[in-house]
């Protein structure tokens, strides 16, 4: 009767964690756009696709579909099945699915009709449900970003879109503690409900030379590197009990690069907006070039400015000559070429040669070649399983379309801004002056040393101390 009961109970137990799972599936609309066309998706949450085929779902050899879906902060995934097919007998190609940058399912290459895809090969409108293979359910952090990148090896295959099946996380409230790097102090914040996260508090400005910008998950010393950080008033969603710490920044009072509307030769960062918000990064390698992630705001002037950097970096400069309708790319700190080889399969290379320039919305450019009907080979972002590279990519040419950003290398360097979590030290020693016997302590009490009335003078670390000389007390910063 006990078993019968313990049965019974695990029943209903099952039946109510299904009960509590929502689906939301979204459908492709077209080779750059996706919608929402069943279910429930959390308030808040959204999904891109973008084909490089640029025909609808499907997925040409040597091309790439890319699906992302944010907004799912604090849900548990339980499983994730893509809605596929492939041509009547031939289709192959490999799946990853990322959550932010870290991999946690993947199909290798492969026939559709291999048994890690569909087992067959499913032609016409014979969509099949794929599973992406996880290893497990995962709750999704904040601010955290599911990417599905389809790369076709054969012709062809197709990626009609994805069901997600989730439920709220059940794990306990966390605690989210807070150093401030000063001598303010906060108390710790305990989520309300497990997954909801905490509002996170603001601080002033030490003084008028550092600046409080938000909180970061761990300490920083002065660095010119700015980390990744959450700005106070931002619902944060810990993952664990944290310690989180005040970060503050040294202006440089350099504004923000804008964007570039001249197109006249010189040395540029080239930039790509959403959905990739990258930056070219390196010179070309194996048929690619590297990139590095930007921040852009789009400004009242219908501009574009680069908040995540206010010069261009060594790696990103990029000489271009300009004509009328063309134009020559040259990377700078190596001194090759960006070229394309024009063949039935185009790539990158180091070569000098010639890109067409097509100018388009926003002020941007595209820089093609091999042009055919309103499809053109052009130097642009995708995401494959080894990360985000420009590469030479068949697109297809839009004037209403934006394509590539041009930020000009300032003419005169600004000072770098400096970041820390650590205002009051950090920056060298500062010699002082004594008069009779001094005593210098720390602020919880503990001395850190006396000197004689024959020393002239000493030097302090940075920090901040209580010292008592014959003169008096005085607290002194030492940065």
């Amino acid at each position: 009767m006990i078993r019968t009961k313990h049965i019974l109970f695990a029943a209903f137990f099952t039946v109510c964690t299904a009960l509590h799972a929502e689906t939301a599936t979204y459908t492709v609309t077209s080779y750059h756009d996706i919608a929402l066309t069943d279910g429930v998706a959390p308030e808040g949450s959204y999904a891109t696709f973008m084909s490089t085929t640029a025909s609808g779902a499907r997925i040409t050899a040597g091309n790439t579909a890319t699906l992302t879906i944010a907004g799912f902060d604090g849900q548990f995934i339980q499983s994730v099945t893509l809605r596929m097919h492939s041509n009547n007998t031939s289709g192959a190609g490999s799946m990853s699915f990322y959550l932010d940058d870290e991999l946690l399912a993947a199909i290798p290459d492969a026939s559709f009709a291999d048994a890690s895809w569909n087992g067959a090969y499913a032609g016409g409108d014979a969509w099949a449900n794929i599973s992406v293979p996880l290893d497990r359910a995962f709750t999704v952090h904040a601010g955290g970003v599911m990417t599905i990148v389809v790369e076709a090896s054969a012709n062809s295959l197709y990626l009609g879109g994805c069901t997600l099946t989730y439920r709220e996380g059940t794990t306990l409230p966390k605690m989210v503690a807070f150093s401030t790097g000063t001598e303010q102090t906060l108390q710790p914040i305990q989520e309300r409900t497990a997954g909801k996260g905490v509002v996170l508090p603001s601080l002033p400005d030490v003084d008028g030379v550092w600046r409080f910008l938000g909180w970061t998950e761990s300490p920083l010393p002065h660095t010119t590197a700015c980390p990744v950080y959450y700005k106070a008033g931002m619902v944060y969603i810990p993952t664990r009990n944290i310690m989180l710490y005040a970060l503050y920044t040294k202006d440089s009072n350099a504004l923000p690069l804008v964007q570039d509307t001249l197109f006249e030769s010189g040395e540029y960062a080239l930039v790509s907006a959403e959905p990739y918000c990258c930056m070219m990064a390196g010179a070309v390698e194996n048929k690619a070039v590297a990139t590095k992630p930007v921040d852009l705001i789009f400004g009242p002037d219908s501009l574009y400015r680069l908040t995540s950097a206010k010069t261009v970096p060594p790696e990103s400069r990029y000489s271009i000559s300009f004509t009328d309708t063309t134009a020559v790319i040259r990377h700078v700190q190596s001194g090759s070429y960006v070229g394309y080889k024009a063949s039935s399969t185009s790539y990158l290379n180091s070569f000098e040669s010639e890109w067409r320039v097509l100018k388009a919305a926003c002020h941007s450019v595209l820089f093609c070649h091999n042009e055919a009907g309103s499809y053109v080979q052009a130097l642009f972002p995708n995401i494959s399983q080894t990360g985000t590279f420009f590469r030479d990519t068949q697109l297809q040419s839009d004037a209403a379309w934006t394509y590539l950003l041009l930020f000009k290398a300032p003419d005169v360097e600004p000072e770098p801004d400096i970041f820390t979590t650590n205002p009051l030290s950090g920056a060298g020693l500062e010699t002082v002056k004594a008069d009779g016997v001094t005593c210098i302590y720390r602020l919880d009490g503990s001395l850190v040393r006396t000197v004689s009335s024959e020393e002239a003078e000493f030097t302090l670390s940075p920090g901040i101390y209580i010292i008592h000389s014959p003169e008096g007390v005085q607290k002194r910063v030492v940065r």
